[in-house]
């Protein structure tokens, strides 16, 4: 008689990804990725450290884009001003995680 197979193991839950923290400047939230990745191209092209971050809406997602990170909060301001001078874009000041 062949043993029965073991049961499945359980996927863990998914965690936040804590190797990225700090302080950032959301300069987006989109409902289609390509949207996302378009903002996010072109600051990177400008020299800017972007990060796309995918969170669940509703029954859908949403692609936020972020720029930095930087270690203070009044750091993240300062980039926050430069992002509206240089690149005409309002940002948000989030702490992540």
């Amino acid at each position: 008689k062949a043993a029965p197979a073991p049961a499945p193991k359980p996927k863990p839950a998914k965690k936040t990804d804590t190797s990225i923290k700090g302080w950032f400047v959301q300069v987006g939230s989109f409902g289609q990725e390509l949207n996302a990745n378009g903002l996010r191209s072109r600051l990177k092209s400008a020299g800017y450290d972007t990060r796309l971050q995918k969170i669940a809406i509703g029954k859908g997602y949403a692609y936020r884009v972020l720029v930095g990170p930087s270690t203070s909060r009044a750091a993240a301001e300062k980039l926050a001003a430069s992002l509206k001078s240089g690149q005409q874009l309002a940002g948000m000041v989030i702490e992540y995680p």
